[in-house]
């Protein structure tokens, strides 16, 4: 018998989301399950136990706090790609920059 929790519904839709091209819906469940559950995606597929059983910082070693600063950067970097996308071929990412925006705001609060 197939789970019937919220974990697994939101896994479901993810899977579907993804089936059918729908990225803006891939994206919001992603961020549900990471927000919700600490789960985050194995490049779109099942969150790996290991991983996510680990306390935040530990997986593959090295200082939490210069993750944490790279992940930073990198969300900066991103957003500035997606607004700089939408002035020069005129694509309305504002999806995508608001929920790296989200990302980039928490990151920051784990300051």
């Amino acid at each position: 018998m197939a789970r019937q929790d919220r974990i697994a519904q939101l896994i479901s839709l993810l899977e579907d989301a993804i089936t059918t091209g729908n990225d803006d819906l891939a994206q919001e469940v992603r961020s549900d399950l990471f927000r919700e559950y600490g789960l985050d995606m194995n490049r779109g597929g099942m969150a790996n136990m290991d991983y996510i059983t680990r306390p935040i910082g530990m997986a593959g070693g090295g200082d939490w706090n210069d993750k944490l600063e790279l992940e930073i950067i990198k969300l900066e970097s991103t957003i500035q790609g997606l607004m700089a996308d939408e002035v020069l071929r005129g694509v309305d990412n504002s999806k995508a920059i608001q929920g790296n925006q989200n990302w980039l705001d928490y990151y920051r609060s784990l300051r």
